[in-house]
């Protein structure tokens, strides 16, 4: 069908035709106390997206096309009329791409599913009991296999396919609930013990005690606690959007990066939706910031490379700019040296953003104080931040680092960051 989309689209008059042709088959799985269920989805559509010679392009989505549909798609495309004399992008779409080597699909797709899910849920049901008042509410278990063909008429062809597998956990403890998730593009990254891990060291952070030891002045972030304010503040990364390149210099401590080519990330990608080769885009090194995401659209505005960000995501036709593993360069100081030299602050394990006023963001975090690296009792406090100032705060970065996938895969190591007490009581960054 990706050829049938090509000719058509010539046929129709168009000068530049694009075909993007997904393939997703998920399966979803669900274990209660006594229940047991699941579920299959398939999608199989093609975006087209088509340019005359000048104007913004036009595009529309099919399911499931067939050779009618494609020729009613660029009939009804043909149709619409832009006045409109302005340049467009066409011709920055790609006419090939390199092949990368990125491990992101595992063949364990193929076997069984049920029987997956069946010992999964066996290993599971052990682990709580290794943690006092722990109890296991329910398990969620989803894997899909996604086939992406990419195509456009200056001559670029080129197709990849990615597995993802997620596993999600609802345990509760003396009262409380938390949902707990961990994806992988490989089943065998899945780790349910250290999710459970996670999942207990959260709720015990769940606390009502507010008070907070005078004299506080760092904040320990781990790294759930970091990619959450990382993905808060990303869109500054975006070009076009607040990008001071090289006159804002934040601490030396901190390189930020997009890598699209990280083996077993849900975020890679060997090449984005628009054909275009993705590779590294360094955004802040050591301190400098230095660079930004695009895609072709805005490259073109901008006049710059596009840096390979260019994402479809549902229900969008068009591609936006979007993060593939967007994350924090860790650095070779293990979290115990970063502890004592701080001395004491608040490890912050949790936190939910609440609002935003006046220009900053007010979050909600959950915590342990800590004495060098030893950990004492859990608080609940507030703080707001903004994006300059939170990176700005950044004094320390550790070694030890994890991805948290979401909307963006986001990774981040421990950060250790300086903080001011309000006269409120709360914080600020």
């Amino acid at each position: 069908m990706i050829d049938t989309v090509l000719v058509e689209g010539k046929r129709a008059g168009f000068a530049t035709v694009e075909a993007f042709g997904e393939k997703v088959e998920r399966r979803e799985y669900e274990r209660f106390t006594d229940y047991r269920a699941s579920h299959g989805v398939t999608l199989d559509q093609v975006t087209i997206r088509a340019f005359r010679d000048s104007g913004d392009p036009l595009g529309i989505m099919l399911p499931r096309p067939d050779a009618a549909s494609i020729r009613r798609a660029f009939h009804d495309l043909g149709a619409v009329n832009i006045p409109d004399k302005k340049p467009n992008h066409a011709e920055h779409l790609p006419p090939s791409v390199r092949r990368s080597r990125v491990v992101i699909y595992d063949a364990e797709i193929e076997r069984d599913g049920d029987a997956r899910f069946d010992s999964l849920v066996e290993r599971i049901a052990e682990i709580p009991v290794l943690y006092p008042g722990l109890t296991l509410e329910k398990i969620a278990f989803g894997q899909s296999l996604r086939k992406i063909y990419l195509a456009n008429s200056r001559g670029l062809r080129t197709k990849y396919r990615k597995t993802i597998f997620d596993l999600k956990l609802t345990l509760s403890l003396q009262g409380n609930v938390i949902e707990i998730n961990e994806t992988s593009t490989h089943f065998n990254g899945l780790n349910p013990s250290r999710l459970t891990t996670r999942a207990y060291n959260l709720l015990n952070s769940l606390t009502d005690e507010t008070t907070v030891d005078p004299g506080i002045s760092f904040f320990l972030f781990s790294p759930e606690a970091a990619t959450v304010l990382l993905r808060e503040f990303s869109g500054h990364f975006k070009a076009g959007e607040t990008h001071p390149a090289g006159r804002i210099q934040f601490p030396a401590a901190l390189t930020l990066v997009d890598r699209p080519l990280l083996d077993f990330q849900p975020g890679s990608a060997p090449c984005d939706d628009e054909g275009v080769q993705t590779g590294d885009t360094l955004l802040v090194d050591k301190g400098v910031w230095v660079g930004s995401i695009s895609d072709l659209r805005t490259a073109s505005r901008f006049g710059i490379s596009s840096s390979g960000n260019g994402f479809r995501r549902e229900p969008d036709i068009f591609p936006e700019v979007e993060f593939s593993n967007l994350c924090i360069k860790p650095s070779v100081m293990a979290l115990k040296k970063v502890m004592d030299e701080a001395g004491r602050g608040i490890l912050v394990s949790l936190i939910k953003p609440k609002l935003v006023e006046k220009g900053k963001s007010l979050f909600s975090a959950y915590g342990y104080h800590f004495s060098g690296n030893e950990l004492r009792q859990p608080v609940h406090l507030y703080f707001s931040t903004d994006f300059l100032s939170f990176f700005m705060g950044v004094g320390r970065v550790t070694r030890e680092m994890r991805f948290f996938h979401g909307h963006i895969n986001v990774g981040s190591p421990y950060l250790l960051v300086a903080v001011h007490r309000e006269r409120d009581g709360s914080f600020l960054i």
